[in-house]
């Protein structure tokens, strides 16, 4: 099974491997920390992908923004699907 790989502090995507099996459930994977099995979107030249731990989904933002901020949820930043197939595009400013 492919899975996603973030760096656990900053939760910028680091790229992508294959988890292992349960030795002992067939057709179990075992999922490390610092990885999920949904795939990132697109991120463009300038723009880094950062997973949302708690929405269980990948923010596009943009590098400047990400290196100079903190690591809050709360910025700014286009969240692509979290929960549907629709865009978010979360306001710093109004927190939406």
């Amino acid at each position: 099974m492919k899975i996603y790989l973030f760096d656990p502090e900053t939760r910028v995507y680091l790229g992508e491997d294959f988890a292992d099996e349960a030795p002992m459930e067939k057709g179990t994977f075992v999922i490390p920390p610092g990885a999920t099995t949904i795939a990132p979107p697109e991120g463009g030249r300038g723009h880094v992908m950062v997973f949302d731990v708690e929405a269980q989904c990948w923010e596009v933002r943009s590098q400047w923004e990400q290196e100079h901020t903190s690591g809050s949820s709360s910025r700014g930043g286009i969240n692509p699907g979290c929960g549907d197939d629709t865009c978010e595009i979360r306001s710093r400013n109004h927190g939406q």
